[in-house]
């Protein structure tokens, strides 16, 4: 069975007067990760898109926070995805600006390449310091930094995608990019726009590894996200050259092992209409082991020969059937079930009041969470490069239904460090301690972990529209 990886909130420290908020965060997730004993390594963002963390537009540059995480990590014999892509610096700060001739650009995921390659440049040298740090870090506990340390280059860029500027983002106007028909597509264009606003991905990304050294690191490719990956794999998607013979892929295997990735989220019920999914067939409700099953081999059960395009076997034999990937190694980087997935809304009804209001609750969500990681895991019979696994982030402040992944929530506004006595945590939080021998219920709480904290990670439990079922008091 293949390794379980977790996620990490970004090394970006965002103060709140004065108070570096995401200090908090990190020792909750931590204590998370390591009570629980399951995951060789873990996944955060060096956070570039904070100009008062890493993300500075000129020295002294502060790697403190990323130092501090790699530390944390290394020193308790966790692994690490670096990821050094994502977003781009914080384009309403003036220094970044007087980089690019004191222009505002349009989306922080879509830099510029600034004044004679300034802000290029720039980006190449904190992505590069927090390379060297990494293996600076990881070699004074002894450990052997290709063993180690896996370095991440993008997430999820396609258009549509986490990645790249949200619908309606001026970006799109000012290259003459149609939003809608683009979806799934790496934008991949010539400045015919004012360059001063933006760079298309494809001449960002393949510009920047020339330019970094990964001393001999593997490297995870930018994500693919699940829903349009045939456009991704297509004449548009992942495998264009910036010009003839300048291609990112072959630039970085010049240099060392390039690993693809992707990420992977399954739902049994959608906002689809039409063509042949499994909410034609599946209603109204789907439990934790069914979801699991038919997220891998889809409504049919027929795996990668399925008529179901979105199961997790489908995607994966069009990943190994492009050219450029092949047996080339590949990581599923996210992988979850969200708590909409499982049922059908009621005609009329607000996305909070379900049919099937039974599945409905997070402690269901993270058992089908849980079943799906477990079927994930088996994949290695199958797709033999197919290694580890990343749940999401255990700490989720969003707010909207379609996003909360999450283990557990809490306020980021009190500013009194460790926050943990005002931790709140989902019903599904049990699911995992219950999978590692920890108390389940805020009676039994133990100081077993880090009694110098106080009380264990899961005090007080969120009750709300979306939890339907009783809870401890």
């Amino acid at each position: 069975m293949v390794n379980l990886w977790a996620r990490m909130t970004s090394a970006a420290p965002r103060y709140d007067g004065g108070v570096p908020l995401n200090f908090s965060r990190w020792e909750a997730e931590l204590q998370w990760i390591l009570a629980h004993r399951q995951f060789t390594g873990v996944r955060f963002n060096i956070g570039l898109s904070d100009a008062e963390g890493i993300g500075t537009f000129e020295d002294p540059m502060d790697t403190s926070f990323v130092e501090y995480l790699l530390h944390r990590l290394a020193s308790n014999g966790l692994k690490v995805q670096l990821d050094i892509g994502g977003e781009g610096p914080n384009k309403e700060d003036e220094g970044w600006q007087s980089l690019n001739g004191n222009v505002e650009w349009d989306s922080s995921k879509r830099p510029p390449l600034g004044t004679a390659d300034a802000v290029l440049d720039r980006v190449v040298f904190i992505k590069q310091a927090a390379i060297d740090l990494a293996i600076e870090v990881y070699e004074s506990y002894g450990l052997v930094p290709y063993d180690w340390i896996f370095i991440g280059i993008g997430n999820e860029p396609a258009i549509g995608s986490a990645g790249a500027p949200e619908e309606g983002n001026d970006f799109y106007s000012t290259f003459s990019i149609t939003y809608s028909a683009s979806i799934g597509k790496w934008d991949n264009f010539d400045a015919s726009g004012d360059p001063t606003l933006g760079c298309s991905y494809i001449e960002f990304l393949t510009k920047e590894v020339d330019l970094l050294d990964f001393h001999g690191l593997r490297v995870i490719a930018p994500t693919f996200a699940s829903e349009a990956l045939s456009v991704e794999l297509g004449a548009d998607g992942f495998d264009q050259d910036w010009t003839l013979g300048y291609n990112w892929i072959d630039v970085v295997r010049k240099k060392t092992e390039l690993i693809y990735a992707i990420n992977l989220y399954y739902e049994v019920f959608d906002n689809n209409t039409g063509g042949t999914h499994a909410f034609n067939y599946i209603w109204p409700t789907c439990g934790p082991l069914r979801f699991a099953r038919v997220a891998l081999d889809g409504f049919d059960g027929r795996g990668y020969k399925s008529q179901d395009t979105v199961c997790v076997k489908k995607k994966l034999d069009l990943l190994r059937a492009n050219d450029r990937i092949g047996n080339t190694r590949i990581i599923v980087t996210e992988a979850g079930v969200n708590y909409l997935s499982l049922g059908q809304d009621a005609p009329g009804t607000d996305s909070r009041s379900r049919t099937a209001s039974y599945f409905i609750n997070f402690k269901r969500t993270m058992e089908a969470t849980l079943a799906y990681l477990d079927a994930l895991r088996e994949l290695d019979q199958e797709f033999l490069h197919v290694t580890w696994f990343t749940v999401s982030n255990a700490t989720d402040e969003v707010t909207a239904p379609d996003q909360e992944y999450g283990v557990f929530s809490y306020g980021m506004t009190n500013k009194d460090l460790p926050v943990l006595q005002t931790l709140a945590t989902y019903t599904g939080a049990q699911v995992w301690a219950r999978r590692s021998g920890l108390p389940t219920t805020s009676l039994d709480l133990t100081p077993a972990y880090t009694p110098e904290k106080g009380n264990y990670w899961h005090k007080e439990f969120i009750k709300g529209d979306s939890e339907n079922e009783s809870l401890p008091q």
